[in-house]
């Protein structure tokens, strides 16, 4: 602890242990310790430096050191991490608490038992000291007590949320998805530089500054010729889109052709069979043959959710349905 942390201040003059003679071999090291607070004996005044030291006792040397703040619920993660919570004795309770959602612990070879009072062994030392260095990869995820929290461990270098059944990842500097059991089901090509989140089976690329769509097999199905900013979704099997070089939007239909031609300054996905599009500065709604429902007189719009839509009219908002009627009159500062 010493050398690892050789930029601990020291906080207090060197403790006289009686048990330790001035020719014992660790003399300096047992003083540079205790000097640093890494350790203060035994209220007898003896270090007992050829006494085994308890895993619970390295722990929270570490943790105190670490300044591991104590968590407000101490005795819920105990037993959330360890199935032995009851043998940790009360003097280490919050400590082991704080080390513990911090990645301190590593337990091998039951990541769930702590084994407080076991002896602990020069291996498990240097894996807890590896883990006070926070170094990546070095300890295997499943031995360190935080990882029994997790359905699928940390071990990527970036993780999207999961939809239909898959979730981005990129592992290895590979980009691909994987399911809910982490099995890689989409090894994404190497020109795609990123990707959406799936929805009706569909998931958006971006491909040398364009936008595409892959199906759940990994397969390029619309190809890559639209704008980047934004890419919308599928929604009732229709996504809103414009062509990288052109101005005005549309919707595309999940073979990539026009189902509704691209006349519209702006839209938003479909829902509840209504999309809010711009003309100009206004917003109005279509239905999904494209038809005028609701004329555009909108300074800002929301989507439909259970029959209802936030529309901006005079500087305050409020709810119509989906002919346009008002339910709530506008009256909010937001909504």
């Amino acid at each position: 602890m010493c050398r690892m942390f050789d930029d601990a201040p020291i906080i207090q003059e060197a403790i006289v242990y009686k048990d330790v003679a001035d020719n014992y071999w660790a003399k300096s090291n047992i003083e540079q310790a205790t000097r640093r607070g890494f350790f203060a004996g035994y209220p007898d005044g003896t270090f007992r430096p050829q006494q085994p030291i308890p895993r619970v006792q390295a722990l929270i040397v570490l943790a105190a050191h670490l300044q591991h703040r104590i968590p407000e619920n101490p005795e819920e993660i105990l037993t959330q991490y360890f199935d032995d919570a009851a043998a940790i004795p009360n003097y280490t309770r919050e400590r082991i608490a704080a080390g513990a959602i911090e990645n301190l612990v590593v337990n091998y070879p039951e990541v769930r038992q702590l084994k407080p009072n076991q002896n602990a062994t020069r291996g498990e030392i240097a894996a807890f000291l590896c883990q006070a260095l926070r170094p990546r990869n070095v300890v295997s995820w499943e031995y360190i007590a935080y990882s029994n929290l997790f359905a699928i461990t940390p071990q990527f270098d970036y993780a999207a949320k999961f939809s239909e059944g898959l979730a981005n990842v990129i592992i290895n500097g590979q980009n691909c998805f994987i399911d809910t059991e982490e099995n890689i089901v989409i090894t994404l090509a190497s020109d795609i530089i990123s990707v959406g989140t799936f929805s009706e089976r569909m998931a958006s690329v971006n491909m040398d500054d364009k936008s595409g769509y892959i199906d759940r097999e990994g397969r390029l199905a619309i190809p890559a010729k639209f704008s980047l900013n934004p890419v919308y979704y599928f929604a009732e099997g229709l996504a809103l889109a414009k062509l990288y070089d052109q101005t005005k939007w549309g919707y595309i239909n999940k073979s990539g052709d026009w189902h509704i031609i691209a006349k519209f300054d702006g839209g938003g996905s479909f829902s509840q069979g209504r999309a809010k599009v711009r003309i100009g500065s206004e917003w109005g709604y279509i239905d999904r043959e494209g038809n005028s429902i609701i004329e555009p007189k909108f300074s800002e719009a929301g989507e439909f959710a259970e029959g209802l839509a936030p529309v901006k009219f005079n500087h305050q908002w409020g709810y119509i349905n989906r002919d346009g009627d008002w339910v709530i009159q506008p009256e909010f500062g937001r909504a």
